[in-house]
């Protein structure tokens, strides 16, 4: 009986102990809740910032971040006053979904996320310009050019290259830009650059040329026209994409560019442009996207062999045999020399005074009346051959 007596003693003393205070009972810990008002504050090309409100949990020990549907990483140095966090190394223009939770001793916290697209990327670009006598292939940065977008929804934005030619649009969604290039005396033209393809004229058609042209967003251009060759290549066709150069060394065509000394000379008479321009129409009788080259098995030996060369080849032998002489021989001691480069001298001889442009004068009457008194069956060549189809 004793005994029992001193059980219920000590019972009623442990019972009061752990009423009373002794030692307290920890409730267990909550993970944190979800941050509140996750927002997107602001956005780049590579970067997006999220903000959420302060928490009043002081038990967070800090954030982690996740991008999409990737591990979860630690927000480095946060903590319970921690309200912001910056997403880095993204891609330009993609949706991504990017998440946030608070984390304590007991463990994670539930999230909240945003979604966010990032800006466009900017779309880079050079103009260059042919120089002397080595076309395309080496071509020099072109500064104050201005450069427009044509078309689509950034028409009539411009932007000016610098002194390396280059130029820039900010944020710019599309793949390829429809641009017209404008520079005081030098030929404005219209082009489609792209971001990862070669640059192609408004017709989409791809150039045959080799030469920087190729490389994604570079343009080149030329100086301008005189207006008496604007009117033959508005009747004479000629390689796509023909290019105006100054040269100091000598007057030449070469693929897709006619060098001349002075371009801007008016008078056709005191100039090899016309002459060159003639070449130029020859290379694209059988490359009229550009391509080949002008050795004696390139387009050379090409247009020889087209129906216009061999129409000429016929008329040519037709003049041998009825005059005898050749006035615009490429050879003066050998005037009937028949390799292919001395044909496509002197078909371009013709072609040049078909057009008026003659000897010390200019005058498209007189030299056709000249061409069918010395050249007759070359003269009826002209006359068929020499026109846009």
């Amino acid at each position: 009986m004793a005994s029992l007596k001193k059980s219920i003693v000590a019972l009623l003393i442990l019972c009061a102990s752990t009423a009373c205070g002794g030692d307290d009972i920890v409730a267990p810990l909550d993970v944190p809740s979800a941050p509140r008002s996750l927002t997107v504050s602001t956005v780049t090309q590579t970067t997006v910032e999220v903000t959420w409100a302060a928490t009043t949990n002081t038990t967070v020990t800090r954030y982690e971040y996740q991008i999409n549907d990737a591990f979860w990483s630690t927000i480095p140095g946060s903590d319970n006053t921690t309200t912001s966090h910056t997403f880095d190394s993204l891609i330009a223009n993609t949706q991504y979904t990017l998440s946030i939770r608070a984390v304590n001793s007991a463990g994670e916290g539930a999230s909240d996320c945003v979604a966010a697209t990032t800006l466009p990327p900017d779309f880079f670009g050079q103009v260059l310009i042919p120089v002397d006598l080595r076309p395309r292939t080496s071509a020099v940065p072109l500064g104050s050019v201005s450069v427009t977008i044509v078309s689509g929804p950034r028409a009539g934005e411009e932007v000016e290259t610098d002194q390396n030619g280059k130029y820039v649009f900010l944020e710019v969604e599309e793949d390829k830009l429809h641009v017209r290039l404008e520079k005081e005396k030098h030929e404005t033209k219209e082009a489609i650059v792209h971001r990862t393809k070669a640059t192609t004229l408004t017709d989409t058609l791809p150039l045959e040329y080799e030469g920087p042209q190729d490389t994604p967003g570079i343009a080149l251009i030329g100086r301008a026209w005189p207006e008496y060759a604007k009117q033959v290549m508005d009747t004479l066709s000629v390689v796509a994409d023909l290019l105006l150069i100054s040269s100091e060394n000598r007057e030449t065509y070469g693929p897709g560019v006619v060098a001349v000394k002075d371009p801007e000379e008016p008078n056709p008479s005191k100039t090899g442009l016309t002459h060159e321009i003639c070449h130029a129409h020859q290379h694209g009788v059988v490359r009229p996207r550009g391509g080949g080259n002008g050795s004696e098995t390139g387009w050379l030996s090409e247009w020889i062999s087209s129906p216009e060369g061999e129409a000429y080849l016929e008329a040519r032998e037709a003049d041998r045999e009825e005059i005898g002489y050749n006035r615009l021989a490429t050879f003066l001691d050998d005037p009937w020399n028949d390799s292919n480069l001395s044909i496509i001298e002197e078909n371009a001889n013709v072609c040049a005074y078909w057009w008026g442009a003659g000897y010390r004068r200019y005058d498209i009457e007189y030299w056709r009346a000249w061409l069918k008194e010395h050249l007759p069956n070359r003269a009826e060549w002209a006359k068929e051959w020499l026109y846009r189809p």
